[in-house]
């Protein structure tokens, strides 16, 4: 209604058009109709939960504070084995009642959530616990610079980490170095957070006199267009895990094709699976909804010498 040109959904011309009463998000012609109707009836309730995010995310973007959300956790009382779970028992105030304001920490918190999710599958738990942790964010936007402080969710799940550096990189960001408010209890535990934000793209960062040599390297939301094909072989440089995260499981799996065929045969992920920890809100193009974050890949390393592609639901590549 906002963002994108009305065009009917189905033909795409732009006379002539009628909106859907309901959802007052996408358009259709008279010739259309019916077709419309059949199509658009199962997204109808998310494009009112996209429109009413989108009108929510003018008000909230600057003002959310992530890390006050997160004092508690973990607790004993409380779990979080997905998403839902995790808002219920450590964002809402009333648990159970879903507000604007819970589905845009969502995009925030799945980021360091996917990180714990798919390193443990992945068996890799033991290399988050270094006293001083490095973690490389590549093609990062204002989603991971708004997101920032809700990283201070692995310094609680990790105690051994005293010191963490989230390194944001991407063309769209402004240059900044700082360091990220953290909560009463891991200052008196003597933590701290870094963070620093470098509007470059990746292989350039790795020649640039700020670099800092990652324990992490992360891509959400990848996709392998001829800008990051460049920075492949710069991250294999690094010689350390490497997570992305996609929209769709067929878009990791082409994505694990294509690094295969840039890399060689025997670099290959140790793990593939839908990610429990993906964001809850809905993100929409021209033609459709999507979520960020919903299946994840991990590489123990891009010199993987060779290992089987593991999935919950049992994927081969």
């Amino acid at each position: 209604m906002f963002i994108y040109a009305r065009s009917c959904f189905i033909c795409h011309q732009q006379t002539g058009l009628y909106s859907c009463k309901k959802c007052l998000s996408i358009d259709y012609c008279l010739e259309h109709k019916e077709e419309f109707e059949d199509l658009h009836h199962n997204i109808c309730d998310i494009l009112i939960l996209w429109l009413n995010l989108q009108l929510s995310n003018v008000q909230y973007e600057s003002k959310a504070s992530l890390s006050l959300k997160f004092m508690k956790f973990p607790d004993d009382d409380g779990s979080f084995n997905d998403m839902a779970k995790f808002i219920e028992e450590y964002v809402q105030n009333k648990k159970g009642v879903w507000y604007a304001l819970d589905y845009i920490y969502t995009d925030y918190v799945s980021e360091p959530l996917s990180v714990y999710y798919g390193m443990y599958y992945a068996g890799l738990f033991d290399l988050l616990n270094r006293p001083i942790y490095t973690i490389h964010i590549v093609q990062a936007d204002s989603i991971e610079k708004n997101g920032l402080p809700a990283w201070e969710i692995l310094l609680h799940l990790f105690p051994n980490i005293e010191v963490l550096i989230v390194v944001l990189v991407g063309k769209t960001l402004q240059f900044e170095f700082g360091m990220q408010d953290i909560c009463p209890h891991c200052i008196y535990n003597g933590k701290k957070f870094i963070y620093e934000c470098c509007s470059m793209i990746y292989s350039d960062y790795m020649i640039n006199p700020m670099y800092r040599t990652a324990n992490l390297i992360i891509g959400f939301q990848i996709i392998l267009k001829s800008a990051l094909y460049s920075c492949i072989k710069t991250m294999q440089s690094q010689d350390c895990p490497v997570l992305f995260t996609t929209m769709s499981e067929d878009i990791a799996l082409g994505e694990a094709a294509a690094i295969q065929n840039m890399l060689g045969i025997d670099v290959w992920p140790v793990i593939g699976i839908k990610n429990k920890f993906v964001s809850l809100r809905p993100h929409r193009t021209i033609k459709y909804i999507y979520y960020r974050n919903v299946f994840l890949i991990v590489y123990k390393t891009l010199k993987n010498a060779s290992s089987a592609i593991q999935s919950n639901s049992t994927i081969c590549i």
